[in-house]
């Protein structure tokens, strides 16, 4: 999946398309221009892939630049058209995030698609923290739609609720509303925190919400 290869001497970067096409160009920018944004991409990805080293790249023919993940153990160096359709989804994401050129609004559709809970915990909080950098300028608003339990779970179970919403058909309408008001009205019982209020949603009733299970 080589990309063209970026311009290192303009100060606009490249930016991933809505497929995720780029990436190696991106990347190749980032080391090209020492952006720290790579050193924090590559910590990122070394928490879902243990032994991660960092990235190699290689131009195909005159003007397509391709990447390569590069491992401690045994794996060595492996090439990103072998590396796995999660692993890649991933890495996109990541760059996405961090990019100096990212979009200011961003539409994320099942971004659980292809991710272990791991690291669709290290991308979303990853998002919120973007979201709600201190530096407004640096900030991107960011919509996401998703039937992930696990992704249901961080958002609720993080600083503020109130951003979350349901979306139910009822009657070929689409209603929605606060999860707030979902979770109150249809008597779902939250665990208890550490002061033992019951704020805290499990997975099994995140999965029942997003299941239609509760009525």
């Amino acid at each position: 999946m080589p990309s063209p290869a970026p311009d290192v001497e303009s100060d606009s970067a490249p930016r991933l398309d809505y497929v995720g096409a780029g990436l190696a160009a991106c990347l190749y920018y980032m080391h090209e221009t020492e952006d720290p944004a790579l050193n924090t991409i590559i910590a990122e990805v070394q928490h879902v892939l243990p032994n991660f080293e960092g990235f190699e790249f290689t131009f195909v023919g005159v003007d397509k630049v391709a990447f390569s993940m590069k491992f401690s153990d045994g794996r060595g160096s492996i090439n990103a058209a072998r590396m796995s359709h999660g692993n890649l989804i991933f890495l996109g994401l990541m760059v996405l995030t961090y990019s100096q050129n990212r979009p200011p609004v961003m539409l994320i559709e099942e971004p659980e698609n292809g991710l272990t809970p791991a690291a669709l915990m290290r991308f979303y909080r990853a998002i919120r923290a973007l979201a709600f950098r201190e530096d407004e300028t640096q900030r991107s608003q960011i919509l996401i739609s998703s039937h992930s339990p696990f992704v249901m779970c961080e958002a609720w179970n993080g600083e503020d609720r109130d951003f979350i919403h349901q979306l139910k058909i009822e009657d070929g309408q689409c209603i929605i509303r606060k999860l707030s008001e979902a979770i109150a009205q249809q008597g779902v019982t939250l665990a208890k925190d550490d002061s033992g209020n019951r704020t805290i949603l499990g997975l099994r009733n995140a999965e029942e919400l997003m299941s239609g299970y509760y009525a």
